[in-house]
């Protein structure tokens, strides 16, 4: 077994490689609370450097909605891979001609248009006109076999353009998708933008749907824009409620007025699309890897790297004894007759010292126990790393102002609420672009502050009793019925109307997966292959430093039944 050459691995476009490790996660809120914390490993995995912006989630927005036009309204054959289905009448026909073509149906629900009927009408040549020079790995002549549901056909989204088909000017065009749009805003109606999200379902209430089964389900995607009028109340910010996410100056701003919900369904379409609006590293491709919401553990190993400097405890060695003057008459060796140097018996000290098993001895056997002691002083003084961490959480907590980072000139380099009514000091009052700042030691940027930050686990106080120490995350799904208690998802991280205690990593805060904020966004996270280490490699030749010889490995005055064989051999060799 080699050994991988190098110590990262290319990470995806717009994320970094963090390698695995360990990190003591905290659960609780209460900053009193010291026993519910859990010291976890963490395999190796790829993290967005950014939280997700407004052009990304847009996109993820258009592709939603520009799928329901091609599949519900424009109904036009030109936009699909697959050839329409056609009658049974004339299915019956075209079986007895040996000329039909059956291709595989597309298992994958959130890559697919959409279901049409299967009556729909056979394709004519009146849209030849509007196929261009482009390959397509279809035929005219193929079809779909009836079925006896709808039929899904995968869309050529080569063809499709969201400007070319909301802003087109072909009167054919708009009053197909003039439905689409609500009257009295000239938008595109909110309550189109529903997304199938399939995903494993985990432990819930629902005793209809097994745990480790895929569940579908419908979601509205589309963020509140009115989050930000509905969260600073009695404030001006219309400027963002008609601007924010939808206009390009702020593309490259946070994306919010998204639940959890909304972010897992992202992250689901952005497996699907990956290849469509991405480029992956080759060796990538042989893995199935999907992009997710970061777990909490995640979320704080990564985001731990921004307090590493500022909280380590520092140790400070005992002060060395100061040196005492020796008289030089005192250091001349005395010698006998022969010229042999005479050593001094060792003065006795009558103070005695408590021995291990409780019995008072001289000062002559105690030197060992005075050596021992001050060794376990010493290493004492020597934190571990659960005591790192314990001191690194209480300075985070009662010191919240110092984890604020500042360049040089000593301007603030978090976006956060820095007092009451005191917003600009860090240099804007709302959002920043999500690449503001300098990036922490893993080139992530404003893991803390900013907005906060959606991750995969349920809220629990007594988490740390039962995830696991390896990889761990607390899954649960939560239905529409169930109370609010069951509902609660972690958020990290402070954000923009945070005060400073806020931002340390290791400050736990909760809400309601349904419930979207101004302040809350998201990235995502993709595990990562693991690296083969020197530790594991295989050693093809042991040399004699490594391998032990039959003499060392044999006790004193016995031999091996190796070395006897070895004996033996010799002279057959040498015959």
């Amino acid at each position: 077994m080699i050994p991988f050459r190098h110590l990262t691995l290319a990470a995806p476009p717009g994320m970094v490689y963090i390698p695995g490790g360990s990190v003591t996660i905290k659960y609780s809120q209460s900053s009193t609370d010291t026993n519910s914390k859990k010291r976890v490993s963490l395999s190796s995995f790829y993290m967005d450097k950014t939280e997700i912006t407004n052009q990304q989630y847009r996109m993820f927005t258009e592709w939603v909605i520009d799928s329901i036009a091609v599949v519900n309204y424009l109904k036009d054959d030109w936009y699909f891979l697959d050839p329409p289905p056609v009658k049974p009448e004339d299915q019956k026909k075209m079986a007895a001609s040996d000329t039909v073509a059956t291709p595989a149906k597309d298992t994958v629900l959130s890559a697919l248009g959409g279901d049409i009927p299967t009556a729909a009408p056979v394709a004519t040549d009146t849209n030849a006109a509007k196929t261009p020079a482009v390959a397509t790995s279809t035929t005219t002549t193929a079809t779909v076999p009836d079925t006896s549901g709808p039929v899904r056909r995968r869309i050529n989204w080569a063809r499709v353009n969201h400007k070319d088909i909301f802003e087109n000017n072909d009167d054919e065009i708009k009053s197909k998708i003039a439905p689409m749009f609500d009257p009295a805003t000239g938008k595109i109606k909110e309550e189109l933008y529903v997304y199938n999200f399939t995903y494993l379902r985990a432990t819930g209430t629902n005793k209809n749907v097994k745990v480790g089964e895929y569940n579908t389900e419908p979601i509205n995607i589309f963020p509140d824009e009115k989050i930000w009028f509905k969260d600073l109340n009695n404030s001006q910010v219309e400027i963002l409620v008609e601007n924010y996410f939808t206009q390009p100056p702020f593309d490259d701003y946070p994306v919010v007025g998204v639940s959890w919900k909304q972010a897992r369904a992202f992250a689901a379409w952005r497996s699907h699309t990956n290849n469509e609006y991405a480029d992956i590293a080759e060796y990538l491709k042989y893995y199935r890897l999907q992009y997710s919401l970061p777990s909490e553990a995640q979320w704080v190993y990564a985001a731990g790297k921004d307090i590493k400097n500022s909280n380590e405890p520092v140790v400070t060695p005992e002060p060395e004894p100061e040196a005492t003057k020796v008289d030089s008459a005192a250091t001349a060796v005395a010698v006998d007759s022969t010229g042999a140097p005479i050593v001094a018996a060792p003065v006795v000290d009558t103070t005695t010292v408590a021995s291990t098993d409780g019995i008072p001895t001289s000062s002559e056997d105690g030197d060992e126990p005075k050596e021992k002691k001050k060794k376990k002083k010493k290493k004492k003084d020597e934190p571990s790393e659960d005591e790192v961490a314990e001191i690194t959480m209480s300075k985070s907590e009662k010191d919240g102002p110092a984890l604020v980072d500042r360049d040089r000139d000593g301007n603030l380099l978090v976006n956060f609420k820095q007092e009451e009514g005191d917003y600009s000091e860090d240099g804007a009052n709302f959002t920043l672009p999500v690449m503001s700042y300098a990036p922490n030691e893993f080139g992530v940027y404003n893991m803390v502050g900013n907005v906060s930050e959606w991750v995969l686990d349920a809220y629990s106080p007594s988490a740390f009793a039962f995830v696991s120490d390896v990889n761990p995350v607390l899954l649960y799904d939560a239905d529409p019925k169930d109370a609010d208690a069951m509902k609660r998802k972690v958020v990290r991280g402070g954000s923009f109307v945070s005060n400073a205690k806020a931002l340390s990593p290791f400050t736990r805060d909760f809400e309601l997966q349904d419930n979207v904020h101004c302040y809350i966004g998201f990235r995502c996270v993709m595990s990562a292959p693991e690296i083969l280490t020197k530790k594991v490699a295989t050693r093809r030749k042991l040399t004699g430093t490594t391998r032990p010889t039959a003499s060392q490995s044999a006790p004193a005055g016995k031999t091996t039944s190796t070395s006897k064989a070895t004996t033996t051999a010799k002279p057959a060799n040498k015959k």
